[in-house]
């Protein structure tokens, strides 16, 4: 077996670089960003453009392939292909300024969804036409085989890398940070596993209609495994349908995840033995092709059952209409195929692109369905008569519009301007170093507050391990008379440790601020920690401040958020200004001043 020498390997790159120079540089946007997250997770300024640049760099790869691969076909000229990549550059502005994951749970769904389109179109942007069924088929047998490929050799690649690392940090007592592993993951998948599956996109395209191969292990894998899994969820399903007929009920609401279950691998078998669908031999495969859409229809009316039980319950939400469009648009593809046939299988992606972009803008949106049919429903409580069934159903309401769709989607409801206590907060949030989950809780609380909606109902998460707690203290200002040292200090539970050093009188001091509430503080002789969590459980169970008016949010005293302990002849003081969270996850800002004994 010959393997290819460095040049070769290096003339291979540059190929690759030459033919998809955009997809490749929208790649390293991403994968710099994400590396730089690694490094800078408690910075609550600058990480929200950091996030915005990997999925803005996410969706111009898929894009800029998608043209890169319609412009290989069609011949378009250098100009006009420098134009469009322009006009992505625009899309991508667009969706910069309209979409804010970091405010809006909402737009992280429309993110997903817009994801989900760009990627769908790369599935169709070379073969366009109708008669190029053959080449649509061949060039995403080769997405899916490459991407298989690629991943399988990205993650080889990272276990190798990470124990080489390990190894030298263990043989030569080397000082890695524990971040390199992620980074070096996120380098991989970003870059090499990027270069890696596009090297194996083939070229000329043109030649893929004539093409007639199909891979052996793609048929054993449809035939012994996904069609199979497809008819035990069938045989299910069935079996199902037949019991609620028979007890003349409605169906549950979770059957709805099994029946997408198998619309997804139905689909996925049946568009991955479309060439050899009607070859002498393949019979099972045949018959399963053809009774596959005529079974999605009595499933169809399950799923239906399902979801209107959901809807009329408790309205509509993103997850529930994202379920409605499904439902729907399986219900068109069934219908489809079962009239026309299934030789036009480049209907299913082409449908699906259209149908997730409609559905991002517009009043009829997922984002503005879902937020009507929840005011409308919060409204109707409110007009009713106060029970505890209602104030837990307006609580679970406020907390839905506020979250997905920001505190301004409950004005109405209120006559205080939502927008001027938003502010008030937000400047506050500069000056306290919170975080903008931190605002829209207290927002949240707020709103509450002016609705008149019972705080202390208790639900099935009504423990202190669900319950969100904040605690900040009334005077941010501390006594540096005596300190030899100021730290500011920024530990989140969420992200990974973080580990820095500082010299102190002539002494090197290690700080580890660890994902177990803990900051530890060592020398080259001895080591202290300073305990958050007791300081937690300790305001948290302190009943003395615990009031009914209060929702979890108290103001504190600067002594009652101090944690201490001494190293040496050194005393280590964390004045606390913020400390949020529960006992599982907590929050905390502050600064540790360090004086002399």
């Amino acid at each position: 077996m010959k393997f290819p020498s460095i040049i070769q390997l290096y003339n291979s790159f540059l190929k690759v670089c030459n033919r998809f120079p955009f997809p490749i540089l929208y790649a390293i946007i991403a994968t710099v960003c994400a590396i730089i997250i690694t490094d800078n997770y408690n910075n609550n300024t600058w990480i929200e453009y950091y996030i915005k640049g990997i999925y803005l760099g996410n969706f111009g790869l898929a894009l800029s392939l998608a043209l890169t691969l319609y412009t290989e076909i069609n011949l378009l000229s250098k100009a006009k292909f420098y134009l469009f990549n322009g006009l992505i550059i625009l899309v991508l502005a667009l969706i910069y300024f309209s979409i804010d994951p970091y405010l809006y749970d909402s737009d992280i769904i429309l993110l997903l969804i817009l994801g989900f389109a760009f990627h769908l179109l790369v599935a169709f942007s070379a073969f366009t036409s109708k008669e190029e069924n053959n080449g649509f088929w061949q060039i995403n047998k080769t997405f899916f085989l490459q991407f298989a490929t690629s991943a399988l050799y990205s993650a080889v690649l990272f276990i190798g890398l990470s124990i080489a690392i390990l190894s030298t940090k263990i043989l030569f007592n080397l000082d890695f940070k524990e971040q390199i592993y992620i980074r070096l993951w996120i380098f991989i998948v970003g870059v090499f596993n990027t270069i890696f599956f596009l090297s194996g996109v083939s070229q000329p395209l043109k030649n893929l209609e004539t093409e007639t191969a199909y891979p052996k292990g793609l048929k054993v894998f449809t035939q012994y495994v996904l069609i199979p899994l497809a008819t035990i969820y069938l045989a299910i399903l069935l079996a199902y349908e037949v019991k609620i007929i028979i007890q003349w009920s409605l169906p549950q609401s979770s059957v709805a995840i099994l029946i997408l279950g198998y619309a997804v691998f139905g689909i996925l078998s049946n568009l991955l033995v479309h060439p050899i669908r009607n070859d002498d031999g393949n019979k099972w495969i045949n018959l399963f092709s053809k009774s596959f859409y005529f079974l999605m229809l009595p499933l169809l009316i399950l799923l239906a059952a399902s979801i209107y039980k959901r809807v009329a319950d408790y309205g509509i939400t993103e997850s529930r209409y994202l379920l409605i469009v499904m439902a729907l648009w399986l219900a068109f593809i069934s219908i489809y195929f079962l009239i026309k046939g299934r030789k036009q299988i480049r209907l299913i992606p082409i449908s699906l692109f259209i149908l997730s972009i409609l559905i991002v803008f517009g009043p009829w949106g997922i984002k503005n369905v879902s937020k009507r049919s929840q005011q409308n429903r919060l409204e109707k409580i409110l007009a009713g008569k106060p029970t505890n069934k209602k104030d837990n159903d307006a609580y679970s309401i406020v907390n839905y519009l506020a979250d997905y769709h920001g505190i301004k989607s409950l004005q109405q409801f209120v006559k205080p301007n939502l927008s001027n206590i938003e502010t008030k907060l937000s400047a506050e949030m500069v000056k306290a170093n919170w975080s903008k989950w931190d605002v829209n809780r207290k927002l949240k609380d707020t709103v509450i507050s002016l609705m008149k909606i019972n705080p202390n109902f208790k639900t099935e998460f009504d423990s202190q391990a669900f319950n969100y707690y904040n605690f900040t203290t009334k005077d941010k200002s501390v006594d540096l008379q005596n300190a030899v040292k100021l730290i500011p200090i920024n530990g989140n539970d969420y992200y990974q440790d973080s580990v820095f050093n500082v010299y102190i009188i002539s002494q090197n001091f290690k700080f580890s601020v660890t994902t177990k509430k803990l900051i530890k503080i060592s020398n080259s002789k001895s080591a202290i920690i300073l305990n958050i969590e007791s300081l937690l459980n300790k305001l948290i169970n302190d009943n003395k401040i615990r009031t009914k008016n209060n929702n979890g949010a108290f103001l504190m005293s600067n002594k009652e958020m101090i944690v201490s302990n001494t190293l040496d002849d050194l005393t280590f003081t964390f004045y606390i200004h913020n400390l949020s969270g529960n006992k599982d996850n907590v929050t905390y800002s502050g600064n540790i001043i360090v004086t002399k004994n």
